[in-house]
């Protein structure tokens, strides 16, 4: 019977020990960081995409017909003060803000394709980290602190552009004419805005998971 109680009495032990170091490799700074940085990445990976026709200005090439065709009717027809933009000059606009989230997009898929391999990095490094039974001292963890916050930030902002971008442009570019050409123009330069907060905020947080590998990096490999 005793031979019973203490074999049960270790085998609780053990656990809890097991139970409780597995809740210091997850609930420590650098785990609630990876969770963050983890939940950040499923975000972008939730973003809408383009198409093959999201971003082409073909059916902008309309605009240009029936403005140039509008002109030859009428030298009037499109007389505005001098402190508006011609048509002409909202469909560049228009044409401008579609390259510009072209140009936009290149730069995310850059630097998400960047943060998956600096997230890669950065979880080889909690782990030689933990395995070297290294810590983080007070000021370092406060940091880390803020930086899991900046990263939470970052998500929502990230989240809160889904659908805002992509199939905003679908939508405006089922309405493209001349009729619609104000409406279409501030439509896309809200997607600008849009895209800005994507590129801005994926930026940062590849920046932060840069700062922390080179932290880890420094307390793995100290200089002499």
């Amino acid at each position: 019977m005793k031979k019973i109680l203490f074999i049960t009495v270790s085998i609780a032990l053990i656990i809890a020990m097991a139970v409780t170091f597995v809740g210091c490799n997850f609930n420590d700074e650098l785990g609630k960081l990876q969770r963050a940085v983890q939940g950040s990445i499923e975000s972008t990976n939730s973003l809408d995409k383009a198409s093959a026709s999201d971003l082409e200005s073909d059916n902008i090439s309309l605009y240009v017909q029936e403005y140039e065709a509008e002109v030859m009717l009428s030298a009037n027809a499109f007389a505005i003060s001098s402190e508006e933009q011609t048509i002409g000059q909202k469909v560049m606009a228009v044409i401008d803000c579609l390259d510009y989230v072209k140009a936009q997009q290149t730069i995310l898929d850059q630097d998400v394709e960047s943060i998956k391999a600096q997230f890669a990095t950065f979880k080889v490094n909690v782990k030689e980290f933990r395995k070297s039974g290294l810590t983080l001292d007070e000021e370092e963890k406060i940091a880390v602190i803020e930086y899991i916050d900046e990263v939470k930030a970052q998500k929502d902002a990230i989240t809160a552009t889904i659908g805002k971008v992509y199939l905003a442009i679908r939508e405006a570019r089922q309405s493209y004419n001349i009729a619609s050409i104000d409406e279409a123009l501030v439509a896309l330069t809200e997607v600008c805005s849009q895209m800005d907060t994507r590129v801005a905020g994926v930026a940062r947080v590849n920046e932060i998971l840069t700062e922390v590998n080179a932290l880890l990096n420094e307390k793995l490999n100290p200089t002499i």
